[in-house]
C-alpha cells in the first residue's frame, strides 16, 4: 500500500471514528458495509479514461473496483468515440474494434471475424482491410467459396453498439462515490447512502462477483433497470454546471414546504453531463415519494438551487423555486455510429 493510500485511509478512518464513534478495522467500504481485511486501491470516483472529467479519487476495495470497471465501465467509455471514427478506422484499429465491437452482416446474417495470427483454417476466408493509414488481416467465418457466392450480395458493415445498461450502473456508481467523497461517512451513515451503496451496488456485487460475464449482465438487466428512472443525459447546452463532485452544485427536489424529497446530482463523462436522483429519506412521506416517482415518474418536478457547503445542503429559497422538465422513457445512451 503506497503512501498516498495510507493517508487517505487514515482521513477516512477519522471520519468515520467522528460520525460512527469508533474507528474501523481495516476499510469499511461504502458500497458493501463491510470492514474486513482485503486489498484496496487508488480509485478515480469517476474513471479517469473519461477526457476532461473531475481526477477526485478515493479509497475502493480492489475486487469491487476491478468488478464494476470491467463489466461495465470499460464499455460506457465507449460513448467517447461516438462521431470520432469512420467505420474502416474502427475496423483497422484492434482497440477500438475491441470496444465497438463492428459486425460483418450478409443479407441481415452476422458473419463473425476476427484478427488471425496465424494461418487461416480452410472453411474460412482471410482478407485484407485497407485505410489510408494501414493494411489490416480480417478472417471471416465463411468458406472462400461462399465468399465468391455472396459477391453480389448486399453486405453492411454495422457499429451499433447499446451502452445504456453500462451508463446506467456506472453513473449510479460514480454519483454514491461523488456523495462518499464531498459527504464522507455522513452520507455512508444515511439511509440514501445504504441505499444507494448497499441495495444499489453491494448486493448486486456480492450475488454476481462468482458467475459468468454473461450471467452477471443478464442479472444487471434486472437488477439495474429498476432503477433507470433515476437517470438521465443533460441536453441542454452548455450546461452551467461542471459537475457535483468539481462545484458542489447540485438541485433540490420540492414538494411544496416539506424538506426535499430527493437531490439532483450532476456527473460529467467527458463532454457530456448526466443528472442523477439521489433520494433524502429524511422521513415516511419523503421515502414515499420517492419510491412512488421510481416506478411512476413524472415529467415535471419542482427544483430549487443547493450547493454543498462543508457539512450541510444550502438550498436557496422558495422564491427561487424552479419548475424543470424530467424527459420521459428509459434511460437513453445508446451509441450509433
Amino acid at each position: 500500500m503506497n503512501q498516498k493510500i495510507k493517508n487517505r485511509l487514515a482521513q477516512l478512518n477519522a471520519d468515520y471514528e467522528s460520525v460512527f464513534g469508533s474507528p474501523f478495522r481495516h476499510f469499511f467500504c461504502p458500497i458493501l458495509y463491510q470492514d474486513e481485511e482485503t486489498e484496496l486501491c487508488q480509485a478515480h470516483v469517476i474513471n479517469k479514461s473519461f477526457r476532461n472529467s473531475d481526477r477526485s479519487w478515493t479509497i475502493q476495495r480492489k475486487d469491487l473496483d476491478s468488478f464494476y470497471g470491467s463489466l461495465f465501465e470499460a464499455d460506457f467509455l465507449a460513448i467517447q468515440a461516438k462521431n470520432l471514427h469512420q467505420v474502416d478506422e474502427v475496423i483497422a484499429d484492434k482497440d477500438l474494434a475491441r470496444q465497438l465491437k463492428p459486425e460483418f452482416v450478409l443479407d441481415g446474417e452476422v458473419v463473425e471475424h476476427y484478427y488471425p495470427k496465424g494461418d487461416v483454417p480452410p472453411a474460412h476466408s482471410q482478407i485484407t482491410w485497407f485505410t489510408s493509414e494501414k493494411n489490416v488481416q480480417l478472417a471471416l467465418k465463411r468458406s472462400p467459396e461462399a465468399m465468391l457466392n455472396a459477391k453480389k450480395e448486399k453486405w453492411e458493415i454495422h457499429v451499433d453498439k447499446d451502452i445504456r445498461l453500462p451508463a446506467l450502473v456506472s453513473l449510479l456508481k460514480a454519483v454514491h462515490l461523488t456523495l462518499f467523497h464531498l459527504l464522507g461517512y455522513l452520507h455512508v451513515r444515511s439511509s440514501s447512502g445504504y441505499f444507494l451503496g448497499k441495495t444499489v451496488l453491494g448486493d448486486f456485487f456480492l450475488k454476481a462477483r462468482e458467475m459468468k460475464r454473461d450471467e452477471t449482465l443478464d442479472l444487471a438487466k434486472t437488477h439495474f433497470t429498476q432503477f433507470a428512472n433515476l437517470v438521465r443525459p443533460i441536453l441542454t447546452k452548455p450546461c452551467p454546471f461542471k459537475g457535483t463532485l468539481t462545484d458542489r452544485w447540485g438541485y433540490a427536489l420540492m414538494n411544496g414546504d416539506r424538506p426535499p424529497w430527493a437531490f439532483m446530482i450532476f456527473v460529467r463523462t467527458e463532454s457530456h453531463v448526466n443528472a442523477i436522483l439521489v433520494p433524502t429519506m429524511y422521513d415516511e412521506e419523503t421515502t414515499i415519494r420517492f419510491f412512488d416517482f421510481l416506478k411512476n415518474p413524472c415529467s415535471t418536478i419542482n427544483v430549487r438551487r443547493a450547493r454543498w457547503e462543508e457539512d450541510k445542503w444550502e438550498i436557496a429559497p422558495e422564491s427561487e423555486s424552479e419548475t424543470h422538465v424530467w424527459p420521459e422513457g428509459q434511460f437513453d445512451a445508446g451509441l450509433n455510429t
